[in-house]
């Protein structure tokens, strides 16, 4: 799955270089480590979440029904996309947005991250294509066709979003139920968001983390 509203310019900075931490920002929202009272294990000093004790803690939910407008969730349904996807975080995935505030969250998320640009091997290439190489093992991978994948698939993943028929937004569904995949929006105490399945059906189904991107080493 692709992270559900998350700060993107947390991740992106520098996102070639070895570190694979969740949040690459020099400091948490608060400044320093001192100030973050759940932090005890950082080895970033609360900078990336790798092993604060923040990024695994959520309130219970208490909510028996999911409200199709209710911006603290993210709601999917399973299915496939019509074109295939090599660099797409939400492409490669196999959870389509299910409400419009899911749709909007997504589109929103993946225009952020294809805005950082990075110089690489001579190419000047967006967050996006940094992604794939950092992560899908497309370091081999020639750049510039990496870069025109990239441009095709964009057109192509916002053209099928812009066509999802969407739940209406005055409608709900309870949480436990085996029809949509349900994701609970929190922000953690260093500014990220963080989500977190809140069914069964969706922590069957759930992907970890950025979509099927291979985070060895979080």
């Amino acid at each position: 799955m692709i992270n559900k509203r998350i700060n993107s310019d947390r991740i992106f900075n520098p996102i070639l270089n070895n570190h694979k931490g969740i949040n690459l920002n020099n400091k948490n929202k608060y400044g320093n480590i001192s100030s973050c009272k759940c932090n005890s294990t950082c080895s970033c000093n609360g900078n990336c979440g790798k092993s604060c004790k923040c990024t695994k803690f959520y309130a219970e939910d208490d909510d028996k029904l999911v409200f199709f407008n209710d911006d603290s969730y993210a709601v999917y349904r399973l299915g496939e996309w019509r074109n295939n996807y090599k660099l797409n975080l939400l492409g490669i995935d196999n959870e389509i947005p299910a409400t419009q505030i899911t749709k909007n969250q997504s589109l929103n998320i993946i225009d952020e991250i294809r805005k950082y640009n990075f110089n690489f091997k001579g190419f000047r290439i967006n967050g996006m294509v940094g992604l794939a190489i950092r992560f899908n093992e497309l370091q081999n991978e020639d750049v510039g066709e990496l870069i025109d994948t990239e441009e095709k698939e964009y057109y192509n993943i916002k053209n099928e979003l812009n066509k999802l028929k969407l739940e209406n937004p005055s409608d709900f569904i309870e949480i436990n139920n085996e029809k949509f995949l349900i994701y609970k929006l929190k922000e953690n105490c260093h500014g990220a968001i963080l989500s977190k399945p809140v069914n069964e059906f969706t922590r069957k189904y759930s992907t970890v983390y950025l979509s099927k991107i291979k985070l060895s080493g979080i």
